[in-house]
């Protein structure tokens, strides 16, 4: 299960669409229709909120809730969500995108924002959904720092199946990968959203202790989170930061039957170690794809089709039809 040779190239790439970076930017340029949403508030420990987007609302005859972890400035806008839940609209499933702090329609309450290991939303939902719906089962998907975010959850809180894509392992590693030249599209895109975003909630703050002003001297995400992420969340450093919350030392820990794909092409997130088959968890079914780009995996002339949406679907039929028989 664990034999590296059998998980390459599960994922076959047409020669004209192989390249890492097609593969992960020509999937954003669609647009995919968003299902009807009941959006919900959702209150956390620490007196924030994060916001729900819920797909086929749940109800007493409710089998199963997923619950869907978008990436780093991520929502429903994404393409992987957008396009997953226009497939699970169609499926008696009850769907759930739990945004994080200030990704959802709102600004959060809070000076602080999210960050790669923040789960009190997680936690909340979690226990929203026990509460309200005791016997049904959950499960979770993480897309990049989500899957990093939920990696981190399950190796202290069991959840009946999870599924971790694309997952930085080391957040150092990844932070300094994305400042090389190669990789410059990817980083303009987040540090402007991120920068953005902050640039909102220091508007929402007459005390706010960073100024505008500051913004302009951020070139990378290591310097975002040193000026911002770091210090409004608790932590020393960026590198205090990205040594908490890096999911690679918890991955023994899961116990929850887990599916973890990565591309060993990926521009994004930084390579999996040689020894990381002999760091998981027994239950994590690892594979890793020769080709995908980061979150990609598409198929097709105009690689509208996607693997990674069909992949999720049958893991999702055969993790779930045991537990609904159980019950």
């Amino acid at each position: 299960m664990n034999d590296e040779k059998n998980r390459r190239g599960l994922f076959k790439a047409a020669f004209y669409a192989n390249n890492r970076h097609l593969q992960t930017i020509l999937p954003t340029l669609f647009t995919y229709p968003l299902p009807p949403l009941n959006w919900q508030i959702l209150p956390i420990a620490d007196g924030d909120h994060v916001e729900l987007a819920w797909v086929n609302a749940p109800s007493p005859l409710t089998q199963v809730i997923i619950i869907l972890l978008p990436g780093l400035e991520g929502s429903i806008a994404s393409h992987y969500i957008s396009r997953l839940l226009a497939r699970l609209q169609h499926t008696n499933l009850t769907t759930v995108v739990l945004h994080h702090r200030g990704c959802g329609p709102t600004m959060n309450r809070l000076w602080r924002s999210y960050h790669s290991n923040d789960q009190l939303g997680l936690q909340a939902l979690v226990r929203h959904c026990q509460t309200r719906w005791p016997t049904t089962p959950l499960y979770a998907i993480g897309y990049s720092m989500g899957a990093n975010l939920l990696a981190n959850y399950l190796a202290d809180h069991p959840l009946n199946g999870a599924a971790l894509i694309c997952p930085p392992l080391n957040l150092a590693v990844s932070a300094a990968l994305l400042n090389q030249p190669t990789r410059l599209i990817y980083r303009r895109y987040l540090l402007n959203s991120l920068k953005q975003r902050l640039s909102t909630k220091i508007a929402q703050f007459a005390n706010a202790p960073i100024k505008r002003s500051t913004l302009k001297s951020i070139h990378t995400l290591a310097e975002f989170d040193e000026c911002y992420t770091a210090p409004a969340c608790g932590f020393n450093s960026a590198n205090d930061y990205y040594q908490q919350a890096s999911c690679l030392p918890r991955l023994a820990l899961i116990d929850t039957p887990t599916w973890l794909l990565r591309a060993a092409d990926d521009p994004v997130v930084d390579p999996a170690p040689e020894d990381l088959t002999q760091r998981l968890s027994p239950s994590i079914h690892y594979q890793l794809s020769r080709h995908g780009g980061h979150v990609g995996f598409s198929q097709g002339w105009r690689l509208q089709h996607s693997w990674l949406d069909e992949t999720l679907l049958r893991w999702l039929q055969r993790s779930i039809s045991p537990t609904i028989e159980k019950d």
